[in-house]
């Protein structure tokens, strides 16, 4: 999975995958050539003043580890430049960096970094090399030399040249011409080109204490296929950032909150079908509306929770808990929610108590029915507005 984020108040990222399927992952095999100029003798690249120039008459390739790496996926959003082979959920490989100053027109624009140059990015360099998750590195600027030109620029993509050369991971490098598709910010306004969508308002109460929120989205496609996503993080009162969740693109679900607009959601590019679009607070469900999505909608549906229509429940471990109360898991749903039948347990995520807790106090929870689970038992508890409920678990 894929998240993007400029995050201020986000202390973490939630991504939610779904059931569609990736297209199969394209090969990463690329000629390469060894340059003995930047190969030292323990097999470990040498960093250059200056890059030497890149041989534009051919696509961008390199190594990763000594491994060749052609990118069959190259995309420029949010002044972050990624490199991509592979089109599986992790990626075969991938090179990734931020511009510095990357905004208005870039075309003629020239950077050279790393070492001590001023606002030098981090770079990620990520490779499976036949692994099931990626061995990822965070390479600083005195471990690379990176030299980036653009040579053409169009509101839908840019073209330029790249000369880069690290030291970490060892025998890794990349040159070449580029094209990279351009993709909206997260925090542009939408269009007709990013039909259909469905975005708004997200009203919950926020303090100076972080609170854990997500958009989410459920839903089941035209063609019969099971779609959903989501993203969010830790939000404070009056603090601004933004997160996306890509990995479905073009579908894109994002979160952005700022000092003035409060918080808001925004899923793009959804396929036409009937979805759920809710957010969870604190890891449950506590807004959700049912929505039918056409070709070329553009709607806006704002989601708010009125505290007072809310009480709060506390949870109690039973005194036969196990010594390790953090093994003991369970979920707290709505009963609403478990009736419209959409068998996706991430619509509420597991809970668990941490070492020394004997209880849990759940606030702003919607008035009504709740069915909490755990293990295989199942108990009923009914929330009342401005009401403290209280239950110990089976």
């Amino acid at each position: 999975m894929r998240c993007c984020c400029i995050p201020v108040s986000l202390a973490f990222v939630v991504c939610i995958g779904c059931s569609q399927q990736s297209a199969e992952p394209t090969s990463s095999i690329a000629p390469a050539a060894a340059d003995s100029s930047m190969v030292s003798s323990d097999n470990s690249p040498t960093i250059p003043a200056s890059p030497p120039p890149s041989n534009t008459d051919q696509p961008v390739a390199g190594t990763i580890s000594g491994q060749p790496f052609r990118p069959d996926l190259i995309t420029f959003a949010n002044a972050e430049l990624k490199l991509t082979a592979g089109k599986d959920i992790f990626p075969d490989a991938e090179i990734s960096l931020q511009l510095p100053d990357a905004d208005g027109e870039l075309t003629g624009r020239e950077w050279s970094l790393g070492g001590d140059v001023f606002g030098s990015p981090m770079i990620s360099v990520s490779s499976r090399q036949g692994q099931d998750l990626p061995d990822t590195h965070f390479v600083g600027p005195d471990e690379y030399s990176l030299r980036i030109k653009i040579l053409r620029q169009t509101p839908g993509e840019i073209e330029g040249t790249i000369d880069l050369v690290l030291k970490t991971p060892a025998n890794s490098q990349l040159s070449g011409r580029f094209t990279a598709a351009v993709s909206k910010s997260a925090s542009a306004p939408l269009g007709p080109e990013d039909a259909p969508y469905v975005q708004g308002r997200i009203d919950l109460p926020l303090s100076d204490e972080p609170t854990a929120i997500s958009a989410v989205m459920l839903g089941k496609g035209a063609d019969g296929r099971n779609l959903s996503n989501g993203a969010g993080g830790n939000y404070v009162s009056g603090e601004s950032g933004w997160v996306s969740s890509e990995t479905f693109k073009p579908q894109i679900t994002s979160v952005i909150a700022d000092e003035q607009n409060g918080i808001q959601y925004r899923h793009v590019k959804l396929q036409p079908g009937e979805y759920l679009i809710g957010v969870e607070r604190e890891d449950i469900l506590v807004v959700w509306k049912l929505v039918t999505v056409n070709a070329q909608d553009q709607q806006t549906i704002d989601l708010s929770l009125d505290p007072a229509t809310c009480g709060s429940l506390v949870v109690t471990l039973p005194e036969t808990a196990d010594a390790n109360p953090d093994d003991v898991r369970f979920r707290l749903i709505p009963a609403a929610l478990i009736e419209l039948n959409l068998g996706k347990s991430w619509l509420s995520r597991p809970l668990s108590f941490e070492e020394g807790q004997k209880t849990l106090t759940f606030t702003l929870l919607p008035a009504g029915r709740y069915v909490l689970k755990s293990d295989d038992r199942t108990t009923e508890v009914e929330i009342q507005a401005g009401q403290q409920s209280s239950m110990t678990l089976p």
